[in-house]
């Protein structure tokens, strides 16, 4: 295997990412032991995720609050929401891997039960609570979005997306996937022809293949 590629694969590092490309791979950080078990987690046969890393200068790599309950081995994420309309991103941390995309996401019925299912919240933080986040969701039913995942890796111009399943678990709709980090999701209000994925974009049902698995 080639070097780089074999640092690559070793760390968890994306090196076509580093500040200094001229940097070579023998100078490069080793992983802290907290990342290399979320790593070992996410490449489970229960979760298969090809989790990685940044380097911890890069600014999504301070955003990451992920961690693991070692009691529970429950993952606890932190997530990225993009408003495509408006262009607005929010974060989410403490996400329960074993809850549904829809209780976690539903403004009116579980803005209070996140903070039970979760760590204790941060009132000083306004990002942590999801009636401070999803203000765009007031009002709405939370079926009246689309949630996508782009896909990572993979060709340069295969722009791909994965329609989330509300209604399975952050666990369900992130198994098989590359994520840096943490998952980015883009949030698409339904039957608004200005809200709309990229049109050469292809999209993976996951709702839809899910149901005609089961």
């Amino acid at each position: 295997m080639h070097r780089r590629v074999d640092n690559f694969v070793r760390t968890g590092f994306n090196l076509d990412l580093q500040p200094n490309s001229a940097q070579s791979p023998s100078t490069l950080p080793k992983l802290p032991t907290f990342k290399k078990v979320l790593i070992n987690a996410c490449n489970s046969k229960c979760r298969n995720v090809d989790l990685k890393f940044f380097p911890e200068s890069f600014e999504r790599s301070k955003l990451n609050k992920t961690r693991i309950n070692k009691k529970t081995k429950i993952m606890f994420w932190t997530v990225e929401f993009l408003f495509n309309k408006d262009n607005v991103k929010k974060m989410l941390h403490d996400l329960n891997e074993t809850i549904s995309l829809k209780e976690l996401l539903n403004y009116k019925e579980n803005s209070k039960k996140l903070e039970k299912i979760n760590r204790k919240p941060n009132k000083e933080d306004d990002n942590y609570c999801s009636s401070n986040i999803f203000v765009h969701l007031v009002h709405q039913e939370i079926e009246n979005f689309d949630f996508y995942l782009k896909k990572e890796g993979g060709k340069a111009d295969a722009l791909t997306y994965f329609k989330l399943d509300i209604n399975e678990t952050l666990k369900f709709n992130l198994t098989g996937k590359l994520i840096h980090e943490f998952p980015t999701i883009t949030i698409l209000e339904k039957n608004n022809p200005n809200d709309t994925l990229p049109t050469n974009a292809f999209v993976i049902d996951l709702e839809r293949i899910n149901a005609e698995i089961n």
